[in-house]
């Protein structure tokens, strides 16, 4: 199976001018969508998607067998690609996507059934299920896999772009991407900050963002935000119904961006990889020290803020990893130590 609507990467990861790709079969193919994406039961996806223009989808399952699915492919149409940057950046991590979704069928994947109506509206998927499964996979992907395919094999992946508004001279900065570094800039590129928590840059200036992986030696393109152009910044920015199903969005000046809220401190930013059961070595105001069940230690923090701040930045790991742990239903990012 090759479907282009979920399968093809020579289509944008999202909607905006600066993305490369066609789109004559989808608008946009991000990695939440290729993930989210049902194919031995393919009515199923009228319900978690939009056609190419935006539009909800109404599909009927037809009666007959469902088809047997044999394997499954992501394909890299090259006809527009010039240089062997451009081919790692529109098929890495979309790629891992697939390969996801090949081998593993999810508990929100839905059995065909014949003459079963799906549309925008029904409400047959468990999309709660599917979020949580696609941020189990999305964190594994941000602060280990990229990390591997990038310092290990040399494959320059796609660092998505932050998203951002401003309120009240507050900037609001986020990732859809695990432990991806997020910088701003307050003279359009010329000198650049470490974006943390929210800051104060003042009423009506003009902001630029990028993102960076966790070594800095990868950069998103350049999104600019400000706060005129964010009060109007409202409704749906992208058709992605995996970021996130039922929160707020924030959008990009300019672009159509869509990703989870800022996280107040002291809450989850991810799940947890490692297991609950870790327990805390040594602690304390700032950091924990953590010992999951395979051994591995974590320096990790309240917040990914406070453990940028502390590891990721001032005292980069040893390893080049990072990741999340828990202790009693607190979750964590960290370094590996």
């Amino acid at each position: 199976m090759a479907n282009p609507d979920y399968l093809y990467f020579d289509f944008p990861y999202e909607v905006h001018p600066e993305e490369r790709g066609y789109y004559w079969g989808t608008r946009e193919n991000s990695v939440a969508k290729v993930f989210s994406f049902a194919p031995e039961n393919l009515p199923q996806n009228a319900e978690t998607s939009v056609d190419r223009d935006g539009n909800a989808m109404n599909i009927t399952t037809p009666v007959w067998p469902a088809p047997v699915i044999k394997g499954m492919q992501g394909q890299t149409w090259s006809e527009t690609v010039r240089t062997e940057a451009q081919h790692q950046e529109m098929t890495y991590p979309r790629v891992l996507a697939v390969a996801e979704r090949a081998w593993h069928r999810g508990s929100w994947e839905l059995d065909w059934t014949p003459t079963q109506n799906y549309h925008g509206a029904t409400a047959l998927v468990p999309k709660d299920q599917l979020a949580t499964d696609f941020k189990g996979f999305n964190t594994v992907l941000g602060c280990r896999e990229v990390r591997k395919i990038w310092q290990r094999l040399g494959i320059a992946y796609r660092v998505p772009p932050p998203g951002a508004m401003i309120e009240g001279g507050i900037l609001i900065a986020n990732t859809e991407l695990p432990c991806t570094r997020i910088q701003y800039s307050l003279d359009r590129g010329v000198n650049w900050s470490e974006y943390f928590t929210p800051v104060d840059v003042g009423v009506g200036k003009y902001v630029s963002l990028k993102s960076l992986s966790a070594d800095g030696g990868l950069e998103s393109r350049v999104v600019n935000v400000d706060q005129t152009e964010c009060l109007s910044c409202q409704g749906v920015c992208e058709s992605n119904p995996l970021m996130p199903f039922s929160s707020p969005q924030v959008c990009g000046a300019g672009s159509t961006l869509q990703f989870p809220p800022p996280v107040p401190s002291k809450q989850p930013t991810s799940p947890p990889l490692a297991s609950v059961t870790n327990t805390v070595s040594d602690s304390n105001e700032i950091n924990s020290l953590f010992k999951n069940p395979v051994g591995n230690e974590f320096f990790c923090g309240d917040t990914f803020s406070s453990v940028a701040e502390t590891c990721l930045v001032s005292k980069p790991c040893p390893s080049g990893l990072s990741g999340v742990c828990t202790d009693d239903n607190r979750q964590n990012q960290g370094c590996f130590k």
